[in-house]
């Protein structure tokens, strides 16, 4: 049998060890660090490559939408209603809000005051309002109904929907 002999010396073994452990431990600490780290860019570019395409996609959408919009603030097509100024009389209060629903194509059930607040001496009613329709005429009638001066706030919204109409039950806050 021959004995395998290697023409390194046993310092040149060791040295060139170290070197390898070394440049691992160089490409370990810097090179991958920013390996990992251009993958994560390439990532987030092909991202935002991908939204770009997509909001290019969309923009004639948008500015077609923007026209339109535009056409209808100089038609306007949601112009106030003119206030009525009922005071203490619910009644009158009651067939602007029929109006408001006729207007919207909406179907008005009632309109019927909070009977608590009718009894303080507070400058607000809640009026409890029940309207029937489709839901897209229904922005409609919030609109108009929000464009009187003396309806304070809406304090409760209740849409149940049933197979080709809704049902709408709102608790408004009047001033009077």
């Amino acid at each position: 049998m021959k004995k395998i002999t290697l023409p390194l010396s046993p310092h040149a073994l060791i040295f060139i060890l170290t070197c390898t452990f070394l440049l691992s431990v160089f490409i370990l600490a810097f090179i991958y660090p920013k390996y990992r780290e251009n993958i994560a860019l390439e990532q987030e570019i092909l991202y935002l490559e991908k939204k770009l395409k997509q909001q290019k996609s969309i923009y004639p959408l948008y500015t077609r939408l923007k026209k339109e919009l535009e056409q209808q603030k100089k038609l306007n097509v949601h112009q106030k209603i003119i206030d009525l100024g009922f005071g203490r009389d619910i009644e009158q209060f009651k067939n602007v809000v029929q109006d408001i629903a006729d207007q919207s194509e909406m179907l008005f059930v009632s309109a019927i005051p909070d009977p608590k607040t009718l009894s303080q001496k507070s400058k607000n009613i809640l009026v409890t309002i029940n309207i029937k329709g489709d839901f897209k005429k229904f922005r409609n009638f919030i609109l108009n109904l929000l464009s009187l001066s003396y309806v304070d706030r809406i304090q409760e919204l209740d849409i149940q929907q049933d197979i080709g109409r809704s049902d709408f039950k709102l608790k408004v806050w009047i001033n009077i």
